[in-house]
Formats: structure tokens, sequence, C-alpha cells
């Protein structure tokens, strides 16, 4: 699925190229990359924006669940004037990709502005939505601004919302990919959901692991030593491969069952060194599965040097040390075993 759907990306990008700070903080990225240093000069590469932390959704895997629908959530409301100091900030100014997410992102009534700020920046932007918010009356301010690329996340409860979605974007010829979470106990799900794209004009899925929220539901992530899943994943690549770009799920090794074992495999995640999620008043998450919390992961507005925190710079030298077992947070996260974005 990667290499298709970056294809479109790419070229959408190559017609209107990111402004030069994006890419000198790309090279920066690369070069720090391919050393173990603990402190980095560049600002993320990838950075994702919580809209709000209100969801209509309430699904059991969320990793931001304890954050999200508190009683104080209009706090976290992205305004249009925080949005700008953003995007006026190092991280914004410097990002080459900037995604927005929630909770759920069309709940905040600004964000088809949201969506032309983007553009007017001409970076990489995306947005991971349930779809249950949109309807037809999108398509023409789709047509105008729209993000350079859709996640659609698929639930058992909103097919028919993701259906209209995709059959919007089909529409415009606009690039999207399908999403969904697949569970030790729920292999059958993989064939379901890419029958469900196919017949959709769907050209990319992406399956996920189940990620256990706070060691939760560990016998429900898919490890590597799984009986079922090669036979699973052969009948649906025989079904649908022809049709339907598959991103598989990446499986966990089943030795980080014992915490003290050393990892069959070296870490690749470069998540310490190029992506980071930020919420509308500058705190800072830790990846892609720790939630903005400027106390612990530090406040773009406060600090000088947030991302070369304690928290970062540990990280980094733990992701560098391949006889390290990862950490705790780490353990069931697919991104230790595959660098997911492939930046």
């Amino acid at each position: 699925m990667r290499a298709s759907l970056y294809r479109s990306v790419l070229l959408k990008t190559l017609r209107r190229p990111p402004r030069l700070a994006p890419l000198l903080n790309l090279a920066r990225y690369r070069l720090a990359r391919h050393t173990g240093a603990r402190t980095v000069r560049h600002t993320p590469v990838s950075l994702v924006v919580y809209l709000t932390k209100r969801c209509n959704f309430s699904c059991e895997f969320c990793y931001a669940q304890d954050t999200l629908n508190l009683p104080d959530h209009r706090k976290n409301e992205l305004t249009r004037e925080q949005f700008q100091r953003i995007l006026d900030s190092p991280f914004g100014r410097n990002a080459l990709r900037i995604g927005l997410l929630g909770g759920e992102p069309f709940l905040n009534r600004n964000i088809l502005e949201y969506f032309r700020m983007l553009n007017e920046r001409r970076v990489i932007s995306t947005v991971v939505t349930n779809c249950a918010l949109i309807r037809d009356e999108h398509r023409e301010a789709f047509r105008k601004d729209a993000p350079t690329v859709f996640g659609l996340s698929l639930y058992d409860n909103n097919r028919e919302a993701v259906a209209r979605t995709a059959g919007i974007l089909n529409s415009l010829r606009h690039p999207y990919w399908i999403q969904t979470v697949i569970r030790a106990d729920r292999l059958e799900e993989m064939e379901s959901a890419a029958r469900f794209a196919t017949e959709i004009g769907c050209k990319h899925l992406l399956f996920s692991n189940y990620y256990p929220t706070g060691r939760k539901g560990i016998e429900r992530v898919v490890f590597d030593d799984h009986p079922g899943y090669p036979e699973a994943r052969e009948a649906v690549e025989r079904s649908h491969g022809s049709r339907l770009a598959i991103k598989w799920m990446t499986l966990i090794p089943a030795a980080v069952r014992d915490p003290l074992a050393r990892p069959p495999t070296r870490k690749h995640c470069e998540m310490p060194k190029s992506y980071v999620h930020i919420d509308n008043l500058g705190d800072l998450g830790g990846c892609c599965m720790r939630t903005p919390d400027g106390s612990r992961f530090g406040n773009i507005f406060e600090e000088s040097d947030p991302w070369n925190r304690p928290f970062y710079q540990d990280l980094r030298a733990q992701m560098a040390d391949d006889s390290l077992p990862p950490e705790d947070h780490c353990r069931y996260c697919e991104c230790w075993v595959d660098d997911l974005y492939g930046i």
C-alpha cells in the first residue's frame, strides 16, 4: 500500500512544492537518523495536531480514551488563533507533514478552515476521521480545500458513513485509505474489511494490530506465532490482492511476552526523531501512542527546546540500543518493529 499511496501524495506535492524550511529540516533529520544522537538539531518532520478532545465514538482499544470527553474538554478545542500560532512556531514552520487528529476532528467546526490554512502552507496534510459527520454537502468544500490524503477509520458501526465518504472522495478522485484494527480473536474481520473496501471502490487498506491500552487485552495482540494468521492473510490476498493495495499489520514478536527478553529483531521506530503530537495549548505527546502532556513531554510555547527533554533523549537512546528489550509502553506497539511512516 505504501508505495502506491505515496505515489499519489508525491505527485500532488510536486505540483505545489513545500517551502524551503521543511526541506532543510528533513535533511537535518535524515542526517540525525543514522546517528545514535540523543540530542537533535531539527524539529519533528511530522506534526500531528489535536483539533479537539471530544469524540462521538467510544472504542475500547483507543489509546486516548482516558483523555477524551472530559468535563473540561472545551479548553482543548483548537481555535483559528491557536492553530495559526502553532503553524508560526518553529515546529509548525519546519514540519513537512501536518496531520489533524482528535477525538473526532470533524467535531471542530473550523476544520474546513484548517484545511485551507494547511494548503496555503504547501505541506503534506492528513486527517483521520470516523466519517460519521461527513455529508454529501462536504463534496464541494473538499473540491476546493481538502487535506492531501484522508484516513477513514472503519469500525463495526460506521460502514455506511465510510462508504458515503469514500463515494465523495472517489468522485473527486482524491486519495484516501481505509484503516481498521484487527484482533487476534477476530482475524476473520480482515476478509470482511477487504471485501467492503473492494465493493466501495477503495484502493488502499491498512490493517493495524491491536494495542493493549494499559496492558489490558494483551491476548488480543496478533503475535508472530499466531497459528491462524498466515492462512487468514493468504486467503485475503488470494481474494482481494489484485484489486486492493493492503498494508498488513506488523506482527509483534512473541518473545516480548517476557519483559526481560532481548527482541529477536532490531528496533525500527523513528518517532523519537521524526514525529510528535501537539494539542491546542502547545503541549506535546511523546509519540503516536502518547497523548499530549506538557508536564511529561514539554510545551512548545513555554520552553526553548522541549524536544530535547530527557524523556526524548532517553527514548532515542533506548531505540538505538537493540540489546535492550522495548520499554513497557512500546512493548506491544507496531512502531518499534516497523518504521510505519518510512520518512
